[in-house]
């Protein structure tokens, strides 16, 4: 019964999603992954996995509730929240990992909320390049 309800809620949640429309944007999702550590070479492989999906990123303006649509293109922005739906996302996001946007601005992954198995709200701050 439980699969049913989650499945159920990501359809939901993809049509809500869908509805923001042109605020919606591609972006490069980038996880790194550490290897195990090689005492010969004295360092640690890291691997890069990225992958594109859609997010819809908001500014919180005060208050919880009080939020303003932003561009992330806008460097005056520092930290925003970002909202991904789990299934367009092959990757369980991590704190540290980037996202990185069409024109080149790079975000860091701060907070990470699961929000009933569908969304991630992702708190974000802009790397000043």
């Amino acid at each position: 019964m439980a699969d049913i309800s989650t499945a159920f809620f990501q359809q939901q949640a993809v049509l809500a999603f869908n509805a923001f429309g042109d605020i919606i944007k591609d972006v490069t999702y980038r996880q790194r992954t550490a290897g195990t550590y090689d005492e010969s070479a004295g360092t640690r492989p890291v691997t890069e996995s990225d992958e594109t999906t859609r997010i819809v990123a908001f500014q919180q303006l005060g208050g919880d509730n009080n939020m303003s649509e932003i561009n992330l293109e806008d460097l005056r922005v520092e930290r925003a929240r970002a909202i991904i739906i789990q299934s367009e996302l092959t990757a369980t996001p991590k704190i540290d990992d980037e996202i990185l946007t069409l024109n080149g601005s790079t975000w860091r992954v701060e907070e990470i909320a699961d929000i009933n198995q569908v969304i991630w709200d992702l708190t974000i701050r802009a790397i000043k390049q």
